[in-house]
């Protein structure tokens, strides 16, 4: 009875005045137009499971020819920078994955969310990640993992999909099931969007707040 939960805010500072279109941010990232893009963005580091995304990308890629998948952060390691390099470029599918392991400017950050159709959160271990935030408010559908508050966070077949942590073989159906339908990719990004603002919106956050301290 002594606990009240405010929800962490909306990344809405992230989207600027003038927003790019899907077509040029995905002439930046050198993606295809007709591609359907799944994205891992954030630091890299090892329990964010970004080779069990790789392998799994590797699997569902094979049934879909239009998948792509972008993985961009700047790593913890130059070793772990150069472990995923290695296994992207062992990869069958490497032509379709593009590695960006840099620091992202928050003035480049619209153009990796609005290049993709898919934000990927395959962790081993989290309390909280602000990159589902990032993905609400650009209007995008989450693939995570079931770990942390990703259950509460992201409501799982509106706003993505949550599965097992540490499953390739699931991660990769998940992801394949989802590339296969851009409408419903459309709902959910939708679902997402409409998310972001009444329950992740600052004012209401504020709100919520003031009234903890005035009881």
């Amino acid at each position: 009875s002594k606990v009240i939960v405010v929800p962490h805010g909306n990344f809405d500072m992230y989207i600027p005045d003038t927003p790019p279109t899907i077509q040029e941010a995905r002439l930046t990232l050198e993606l295809p137009q007709h591609a359907t893009s799944a994205l891992s963005i954030g630091h890299i580091r090892e329990y964010k499971g970004i080779d069990a995304l790789i392998s799994a990308f590797e699997i569902a890629a094979k049934d879909n020819s239009d998948l792509y998948l972008v993985v961009a952060g700047s790593a913890r390691t130059e070793a772990l920078k150069k472990r995923y390099a290695d296994q992207i470029a062992n990869s069958a599918v490497s032509d379709r994955i593009r590695y960006r392991p840099e620091f992202i400017p928050n003035e480049a950050v619209a153009d990796y969310l609005t290049s993709a159709d898919i934000i990927t959160l395959p962790y081993r271990a989290i309390d909280h990640s602000g990159i589902v935030h990032l993905a609400y408010s650009f209007g995008k559908p989450v693939l995570a993992t079931r770990v942390g508050d990703f259950d509460e966070a992201i409501e799982h077949g509106k706003s993505g999909m949550i599965v097992d942590p540490d499953n390739v073989d699931v991660l990769a159906k998940e992801l394949l099931d989802m590339s296969k339908s851009k409408s419903s990719l459309k709902e959910m990004g939708e679902s997402a969007r409409m998310l972001n603002e009444p329950k992740y919106s600052w004012q209401d956050i504020a709100r919520k707040t003031i009234a903890v301290y005035k009881s």
